[in-house]
């Protein structure tokens, strides 16, 4: 599948909290076939037995306020680093979209590295 390197969802960025890139803009909305974003995991540790890290698509009308579109495959998070790629599909007809990670709470922290970028679902 190929990936624009202009569709980048989100720069390699390294967070300990859940967090929410910024807003790409559609224009207008999904195209028929729907799109999938990738999130390219460079490493992630720290969370002990058990933390999960969900990779998301969120959505607005506003780029301002976002709500859930769509959740990626769970990553159970060790505390051996690990890495890899997770696709999330989506259609949503509203402009902006945006990529977002929930990480765990715990007694320790945990670490993800990641990009995201955009692409067509069925090209």
């Amino acid at each position: 599948m190929a990936y624009d390197a202009l569709g980048a969802l989100q720069t390699q960025v390294t967070k300990t909290t859940a967090f929410g890139g910024t807003g790409y803009d559609l224009k207008t909305g999904t195209p028929r076939r729907g799109l999938k974003a990738r999130f390219i995991i460079s490493n992630y540790s720290g969370a002990g037995a058990g933390g999960v890290w969900t990779p998301g698509i969120e959505d607005s009308d506003d780029n301002t306020t976002f709500t859930l579109l769509s959740q990626g495959t769970p990553l159970t998070i060790g505390t051996a680093a690990g890495s890899g790629v997770v696709f999330v599909p989506f259609e949503t007809s509203r402009r902006y979209v945006r990529a977002a990670v929930a990480l765990p709470v715990g007694t320790s922290t945990p670490t993800i590295s990641y990009k995201a970028d955009i692409g067509l679902s069925r090209p």
